[in-house]
């Protein structure tokens, strides 16, 4: 039993840096039809103009079905999807219903650069969990650390493809996320200076989590996208990420203000400063616009 406490999370780091080398993989060699269209409502959103779509959909259209099926359930399809296959659209234009075959091609670097982005900081997570869990002072603070950063790297390595590769892909994503927020304010309520013991708050936190990821445990992404619920349980998730950060800033804050010594406050500030200004920046540019809009 020993040892499997010492082993089980590098089982959980070897997972965890396959499922990132996989989602590189899957991004390398899936073809580029050059839109972005969102799935919930099949708006087309961006039509590269120097891409496979540029003289056959246009922004504004929308995707009602991809390849015979409807358009929430489709994008999953892209992973299988690679130079020269053809895709076909179903669209509806300005109250017309249209048909479009794209012929898929070989993704510019910009693109493909622009796909890595994400696995590259779920690497560093990654790397930064690892290095801690295998050089830190052994002990709770230490695998609490380690797993938000695998959760971290989960989240951004299953992300990249939850609208381009398998279904199960985007169920975990959603599931992860789910859990993000609470593993965030866990680790903050230690970090970078410990408040005491109480349990309730965090045992809260992942009572919600839990119950907002079961519609994914037993539906699954696909069965919640098909779902009259889809738009609900979107928000809802997003809106509890932010929440959970936007607690998690309070504490850095908060751990800054009650430092007990100078140079405690001193080694707090670049942690206190720095972490809350980056989630700021995530939460007021990247997950509230999304909830909000639905994109």
């Amino acid at each position: 039993l020993g040892r499997l406490r010492i082993v089980f999370p590098y089982l959980l780091a070897s997972v965890s840096l396959s499922l990132l080398v996989w989602a590189a993989s899957i991004q390398l060699r899936r073809g580029y039809d050059g839109l972005e269209w969102n799935p919930l409502s099949g708006e087309v959103l961006i039509v590269d103009p120097n891409g496979p779509a540029a003289e056959l959909l246009q922004v504004g259209d929308i995707v009602l079905r991809m390849q015979g099926l409807p358009a929430a359930i489709a994008p999953p399809l892209y992973s299988r999807l690679i130079e020269r296959d053809e895709v076909a659209f179903d669209l509806r234009r300005l109250g017309a219903d249209i048909r479009s075959i794209v012929t898929m091609t070989r993704p510019p670097p910009r693109i493909i650069v622009q796909r890595l982005v994400p696995l590259a900081g779920g690497l560093a997570f990654w790397l930064i969990g690892v290095a801690v869990m295998a050089f830190g002072q052994a002990g709770g603070l230490a695998r609490l650390f380690f797993s938000s950063c695998l959760v971290a790297s989960g989240v951004l390595g299953t992300g990249s493809i939850s609208t381009a590769g398998p279904v199960w892909s985007s169920t975990l994503f959603n599931i992860l996320l789910w859990f993000a927020g609470p593993i965030a304010v866990h680790l903050h309520l230690r970090f970078p200076e410990a408040r005491g013991r109480s349990r309730t708050l965090p045992a809260a936190l992942y009572g919600l989590a839990t119950l907002g990821s079961l519609p994914f445990l037993l539906l699954g992404a696909a069965g919640v996208r098909a779902s009259a619920w889809n738009a609900v349980v979107f928000m809802a998730g997003r809106l509890f990420l932010s929440a959970n950060l936007l607690l998690v800033v309070g504490l850095l804050l908060n751990s800054y203000r009650t430092a007990t010594t100078v140079h405690a406050r001193q080694r707090i500030r670049l942690v206190a400063l720095g972490g809350g200004l980056g989630l700021l920046l995530v939460i007021v540019l990247s997950i509230l616009p999304g909830a909000l809009t639905m994109r």
